[in-house]
């Protein structure tokens, strides 16, 4: 197992000489024995072990293990403690995500103190096989079939091409025990599902399986790692980042091979600090299709998308606000348009029929008056329209910019809409009466 490990090593350039690296360090049969190899192997080794809380004594038993472990060989040791379960509730997660989030943060804080150059954790080929066949049950893409890398970031994978078989095996030779996790035997998580039933299944039919696995996806990381660096060249050409927003020019996008396109799309989604693990297929399909066609679409983690002109545009979402108060003077609305109400001048002309109306007086309830996020599905009859229609149909009629539609003003009273953003007046506060009001929507400190 040492010449596997030092050949791959040297293969993939994972490990220098004279580098320090962190082992994470469960007591497991995997990480003991990559503990045991590397350290033969005369690599200047630390360790780190996280005791995640959830198995009560069996994990304080481990804790103990690698605490004699590591005196016995004369290794540094990291040790700390987590909730995890608290941890998960908190966050939303899942207890595997929440305990895997909480494993890493610490791995990266030890690796620090310890001054160490890599990560090493035990990940072997059969944790890749599980990992290839869990992708492809779900109908993971090209990245899926690339199973686990062999580096990402400081993170080290030593022992991607050993068996679970020989890691055994290396244990028995060297006469060193290890610690069993009790909740690996359990079916209720679903990797182990796929460990205890599928891979036994499967290896009864092709006993190399897991190495077939390895090979399958390093090929598929090379072709990924190739359409991403194309796709990182058409990003730069064709994607404009500023802050928090993004604007994909479509025309020289659509041209590009679907499989090109998503990577662009994600590469995008990844620079704005969206959750990737929570974009599936059907955000990219529907991103994808906004190249094509003017629309919308939401994202995950508070984002959206709209598509017009010649451009697809990615921005937060801005949270809904409202209904706000509204009377006799200038205030500044959440989404920042500043809204003036006063007496008409007499005489006064208003110029923009979109965002300044004159209101007879008696036609609205200035005791209600209010101001919120319009809807939607909101009506306003406006002059010179047969009925009403909804702001949506409005918006096309008056050519709203999509990515305004999802924050107008609405200025509303007891007895229903008065006037919208952009859009216009009601005609039924329209009159002849002698006493006017004007009402105007304007940008910062404009009180036209």
């Amino acid at each position: 197992m040492e010449r596997i490990v030092r050949k791959y090593l040297r293969e993939q350039r994972l490990l220098e000489p004279g580098q320090r690296v962190l082992v994470a360090l469960s007591g497991g049969a995997d990480s003991t024995a990559l503990l045991l190899c590397l350290r033969a192997l005369g690599y200047d080794v630390a360790a780190a072990h996280l005791n995640h809380g959830l198995r009560g004594a069996e994990g304080d038993r481990d804790e103990q293990f690698v605490h004699s472990l590591c005196a016995r060989l004369g290794v540094p040791l990291l040790v700390d403690s987590a909730d995890v379960a608290g941890y998960a509730r908190k966050a939303g997660l899942g207890t595997e995500e929440a305990a895997r989030v909480l494993r890493y943060r610490f791995l990266e804080a030890c690796a620090d103190k310890a001054g160490a150059d890599r990560i090493a954790t035990a990940h072997t080929a059969d944790d890749n096989l599980e990992t290839v066949l869990f992708h492809l049950a779900r109908g993971s893409g090209t990245r899926g079939m690339a199973g686990i890398p062999p580096m990402r970031g400081r993170i080290i994978r030593p022992l991607l091409p050993v068996t679970r078989a020989e890691v055994e095996a290396y244990l028995r030779e060297k006469g060193q025990e290890y610690v069993t996790d009790s909740s690996n035997l359990s079916s209720a998580y679903t990797r182990n599902r796929v460990r205890h039933e599928v891979v036994p299944a499967l290896r009864k039919i092709f006993p190399y399986a897991a190495r077939s696995a390895g090979r399958m996806s390093a090929q598929a990381r090379a072709d990924a790692d190739c359409l991403d660096g194309l796709a990182a060249g058409y990003r730069k050409a064709h994607v404009r980042l500023n802050g928090a927003e993004a604007a994909l020019v479509r025309a020289p996008l659509r041209g590009l091979h679907g499989a090109l396109r998503s990577r662009v799309l994600r590469q995008t989604l990844d620079a704005l600090g969206l959750p990737l693990s929570e974009v599936g297929e059907r955000h990219i399909d529907a991103l994808d299709r906004l190249l094509f066609r003017d629309g919308e679409t939401d994202l995950p983690g508070g984002w959206t998308a709209c598509a017009e002109g010649g451009t697809v545009r990615m921005m937060r979402r801005t949270p809904d606000w409202g209904p706000v108060p509204a009377g006799f003077g200038v205030q500044k609305l959440p989404n920042g348009t500043i809204l003036c109400i006063k007496a008409c001048a007499e005489g006064r002309v208003i110029n923009n029929p979109f965002n300044s109306f004159r209101v007879c007086r008696d036609r609205i309830d200035i005791a209600s008056l209010s101001v919120c996020r319009a809807r939607a599905a909101d009506r306003l009859e406006l002059s010179g329209h047969r009925g009403a229609r909804t702001v949506r149909r409005l918006c096309d009629d008056c050519r709203v910019p999509r990515a305004l539609r999802r924050d107008l003003a609405a200025l509303q009273d007891k007895n229903g809409l008065i006037a919208v953003e952009r859009i216009g007046l009601d005609r039924s506060r329209e009159g002849d009466g002698s006493e006017k009001i004007e009402i105007s929507f304007g940008g910062q400190n404009d009180e036209k």
